[in-house]
């Protein structure tokens, strides 16, 4: 068992230093911590009952992962830790801690190639629709749900190709909603059929002290019930992002505007699904805004405030309407390099839905205080 041990050793020395010839790789990691003090409404939880919970855990985004840097051939990999017996993660039930049953995922995982005039990159990692504006950490996201540009699931897999400022993807599509919710029983028998892949344009323009993208995306697949019947759902999204800095002061600002942006695979606390009436899917049509406005007073200190807003309305659904909005104050404190503490006071309210008759009910709000702590290492 030692000749095996120190075989398996001397094998794994042999080729790091054989990676390190051929490429520069360069190893990192990130530990994270939530301490918050969470306060749910009945009516946003679903549960019949307010609740009033404490987070005090290991941060389901702590990662380690590597970055390789060749000629003109690269890669990078990144795993991070989560909870739950199938490695999900749910912020408003789970305090079990992320990594308590010792799940892993894998958020990264791509190779690029340089070929002169532009680059080729296969594999997994973050789509274009993708704009990080607010530092906020509870939600894990800032408030993308919120009004935000962002997937659900923030990772996809894609071939995409860059020329200077602009990329284009060509992405797994995205088929979890089949669109047939309310409709007569025998419809749930259904399949979905993709023909084609998601494709995403992003075009990057920066003015220094001025920094701004815009990204649209389209996808289309086929909702096939068990008549046979096949209906099709089509999906877009584009959104624009600016950042300008002022000195010491910076100013974020995304807008997003999509149709079926739930069956696109947006990040969404609203229902951004094509809805089944009278036989066909009716479009959902979603405006989103999401802002943050922050002051470096030093290095050691940052204070940031950041709200977002999103409304759903809906085709041939008369007043029907979803909304909800959100808001956070923050300051981020370096103790030294790499470690950090985020104090963070976050309100997430679903606020109101509206039926087609026009009669509203309240989705009720969650408030979370805490803090998040961070320790970079590499």
């Amino acid at each position: 068992m030692k000749k095996l041990i120190i075989m398996l050793a001397a094998l794994a020395m042999v080729a790091a230093f054989t990676a390190s010839a051929m490429a520069d790789v360069s190893l990192y990691g990130s530990a994270r911590f939530n301490t918050y003090s969470v306060d749910t409404d009945k009516e946003f939880s679903g549960l019949n009952f307010d609740t009033r919970d404490t987070q005090w855990r290991m941060g389901n985004l702590s990662r380690f992962g590597a970055i390789f840097k060749g000629d003109t051939v690269g890669g990078r990999f990144e795993l991070d830790a989560r909870n739950g017996s199938k490695g999900t993660y749910s912020p408003d039930t789970d305090t079990t801690g992320a990594s308590g049953l010792g799940n892993m995922r894998l958020r990264l995982l791509y190779g690029t190639w340089n070929f002169g005039s532009g680059e080729l990159l296969i594999g997994q990692n973050y789509p274009l629709y993708n704009f990080a504006i607010s530092s906020i950490a509870y939600t894990t996201g800032g408030l993308q749900p919120y009004g935000g540009v962002a997937y659900a699931d923030p990772r996809v897999s894609q071939i995409r190709v860059t020329f200077g400022n602009l990329k284009v993807a060509f992405i797994t599509p995205y088929t979890a909603k089949d669109g047939y919710d309310g409709a007569p029983p025998d419809d749930y028998d259904y399949t979905t059929e993709p023909k084609l892949p998601k494709v995403e344009v992003e075009y990057d323009l920066k003015f220094d002290p001025m920094a701004f993208q815009l990204v649209a995306g389209y996808q289309s697949y086929d909702a096939l019930n068990s008549a046979e019947d096949s209906k099709s759902i089509d999906s877009w999204v584009i959104a624009g992002a600016g950042k300008v800095h002022f000195g010491p002061a910076y100013i974020n600002l995304a807008l997003s505007y999509r149709v079926n942006g739930g069956n696109y695979g947006v990040w969404t606390a609203v229902n951004e699904d094509a809805q089944w009436s009278d036989g066909d899917f009716q479009d959902a049509k979603t405006f989103g805004a999401v802002g943050a406005i922050g002051w470096k007073i030093n290095d050691m200190f940052t204070v940031e405030a950041s709200a977002g807003y999103l409304s759903a309305d809906y085709d041939n659904l008369g007043s029907a309407e979803d909304t909800a909005r959100s808001y956070g104050f923050l300051a981020q404190i370096h103790l030294a390099p790499g470690v950090m503490i985020q104090p963070e006071f976050v309100v997430l309210d679903k606020d109101k839905i509206k039926d087609a008759a026009g009669q509203e009910f309240d989705q009720g709000k969650q408030t979370a205080i805490g803090v998040w702590w961070k320790i970079d290492f590499k």
